[in-house]
């Protein structure tokens, strides 16, 4: 609560033409809500965000990085391999 947003800031450095650090409505992220406020009120225009599909895949990727990472640590991860 007291990062002001920060928690999501790698999603910043992903996606760095996205005004926004947090993507969904519930992340606490005060400087989204303050740039967009402003959008309101004319004195920011042209805000981009990052299309959906692209957050998906890259969730994906890192879903799929961990997955790799925690079977590779295994030590029985050709036998693991072979029974998929």
């Amino acid at each position: 609560f007291f990062t002001f947003g920060e928690g999501y800031h790698n999603f910043h450095h992903i996606f760095e033409n996205d005004y926004r650090n947090g993507v969904y409505w519930w992340h606490y992220d005060p400087t989204k809500w303050l740039i967009k406020s402003c959008s309101w009120l004319g004195l920011t225009s042209k805000l981009r965000t990052t299309p959906t599909f692209r957050i998906e895949k890259a969730r994906a990727s890192q879903l799929l990085k961990k997955a790799r990472e925690k079977l590779e640590s295994k030590p029985n991860t050709q036998t693991i391999l072979d029974q998929l």
